[in-house]
């Protein structure tokens, strides 16, 4: 009888440790009725691309969504948690961009919409510093190789090389080889142009991000068609609220592949200081680190 029981009792572990559990995804509800209104600053009839300041509001809507997940259109995403944001576009002239707005729900659900928006910048850069960067017509920018701390790392959240700052000529040769050429056109607009020699610097974290494999422990030169007569946008920079922040106000957007001089994986660099013997710029690479470098005139 003992044997029987323990038998029967085996038996219906057995049939209860088989049967599948049935998940419910009941309370996984998609967001729907996504809705998006889009308000330019002091629009008008004879401006209806706004003041000039870039500025707009934007107000999001949507049934049972968590979080929202907004592209800008110009590089920038962010996440808005309420469905309202104000957001500032930088780049100068009237241009449009297309809104991508993703609905976030619970499981993960998403639902997702698109904006056109028309918005004007009215943005000059200074005389003196268009005539330090481009000699008012082109100049050429190689790095300050020879320069304590032309390259430096250091957290995003300060503006100072706290994790590294190199040595004179202690970087891969191919870091140093690059001519950056910086040309002011008849109309204001401002090219890129840039001589690689045919390879390209990526940091570590950034070789995977460009699409190569490999490298050694830092990161590797791999060959890399940069294009030629890239577009600069120039817009304000924006500095934290902490002390001592050393920077000219203003930076400046590189289209696809974004590198200048190496890669970090960042397209967005700020301007900290600019002579006519110096540039000093501010990246925020693909590892969340803030990435310094100096160049200066060939």
């Amino acid at each position: 009888m003992k044997y029987n029981l323990s038998i029967a009792f085996f038996i219906s572990i057995c049939l209860v440790a088989c049967v599948k559990p049935n998940y419910q995804l009941n309370n996984l509800i998609p967001p729907s009725n996504l809705q998006a209104t889009v308000l330019i600053q002091d629009t008008t009839k004879t401006s209806p691309s706004g003041d000039g300041t870039g500025k707009i509001s934007l107000n999001l809507t949507c049934d049972h969504a968590i979080t929202y997940n907004v592209d800008f259109g110009d590089g920038t995403n962010q996440i808005v948690p309420t469905g309202n944001v104000n957001y500032k576009y930088t780049n100068q002239g009237t241009n449009t961009y297309n809104i991508v707005i993703t609905a976030i729900g619970s499981g993960g659900l998403i639902t997702t919409m698109s904006k056109s928006v028309t918005v004007k910048v009215n943005f000059s850069l200074p005389s003196q510093f268009v005539s330090y960067l481009t000699n008012d017509t082109s100049k050429v920018w190689v790095s300050a190789s020879s320069m304590a701390g032309h390259i430096g790392v250091g957290p995003a959240n300060s503006y100072t090389a706290d994790f590294y700052s190199a040595s004179p000529n202690q970087r891969d040769p191919c870091e140093y080889d690059d001519e950056v050429k910086f040309t002011k056109n008849p109309d204001g607009s401002f090219i890129l142009n840039i001589d690689n020699k045919g390879n390209s610097y990526f940091i570590k974290e950034a070789v995977s991000f460009y699409g190569f494999t490999g490298g050694g422990e830092f990161g590797g030169c791999f060959p890399l068609v940069i294009p030629a007569n890239q577009i600069l946008r120039f817009g304000e920079s924006i500095p934290p609220s902490i002390d001592n922040v050393v920077t000219t106000g203003y930076q400046f957007v590189v289209p696809s592949p974004g590198i200048l001089n190496f890669g970090t994986g960042a397209n967005t660099y700020e301007v900290l200081l600019l002579t006519n013997n110096m540039l000093s710029l501010r990246s925020i690479g693909v590892d969340g680190l803030a990435w310094y470098q100096i160049l200066q005139p060939k």
